[in-house]
């Protein structure tokens, strides 16, 4: 859809909202549930990479963006499995999440002050550079659910 918009015809395009949190207290980290992450286990085991980060459970807030298809059907009949998982992790961060039809988003895991590292489904991890910048189709995905956890210092 996105790579279809043209300002001509903005009735064909699928709306996008975003929002920002900014500062020099605001810490982020963001965690990718790709297609195959399909099982309770598959899902603790990826939003288990969150706990790597130096963040302040509780200075801190998560946001949830799934995609509609990742229900109760997805999960074999069991509803709110990641949800489920990330209260059980993070039993002290608040969490806000919505349904959506198509997800945008990746893992971010800062793991150095100057170093960042980004991944998705269909990349391999890599760094970031000036001369490499990420492509719109590396954060747009179907099926997946994205977690995005801030802390505030």
């Amino acid at each position: 859809a996105m790579e279809n918009y043209t300002e001509d015809d903005p009735g064909k395009y699928a709306r996008t909202v975003g929002f920002l949190f900014s500062g020099t207290g605001v810490k982020a980290a963001s965690v990718l549930l790709a297609t195959p992450i399909n099982t309770r286990t598959k899902a603790e085991q990826e939003l288990k990479k969150l706990k790597n980060i130096d963040f302040n459970e509780r200075k801190s807030c998560a946001f949830m963006f799934a995609c509609c298809g990742r229900g109760r059907t997805f999960f074999k009949g069991k509803p709110n499995v990641e949800s489920e998982v990330f209260k059980q992790l993070y039993p002290n961060t608040p969490l806000l999440g919505i349904f959506g039809n198509g997800e945008i988003g990746l893992t971010y895991l800062p793991v150095m002050e100057k170093t960042e590292t980004f991944s998705g489904p269909s990349t391999t991890k890599r760094q970031k550079t000036d001369k490499g910048l990420l492509q719109p189709k590396e954060f747009s995905h179907s099926f997946t659910t994205v977690f995005v956890m801030l802390s505030f210092q």
